[in-house]
């Protein structure tokens, strides 16, 4: 959820019409893997099973060759 700055974000695209609600979407959520800044803003998070992928597990490096 951006808390401040929605402002400095680009429009909102299609995929998160299709996966986040209007209400959602008017109070500030939007979708980290689409959203580009175009400056500073605040976020906040809370874990969700929306989606199915919260607590999905760790990300690791990839190891150099």
């Amino acid at each position: 959820m951006v808390e401040e700055g929605l402002e400095n974000t680009d429009a909102v695209k299609k995929k998160e019409e299709k996966l986040l609600t209007k209400e959602e979407i008017e109070q500030g959520y939007r979708l980290a893997c689409q959203t580009f800044l175009k400056g500073d803003v605040k976020v906040s998070w809370e874990e969700s099973t929306k989606g199915g992928n919260a607590g999905a597990g760790q990300v690791k490096p990839k190891a150099e060759a």
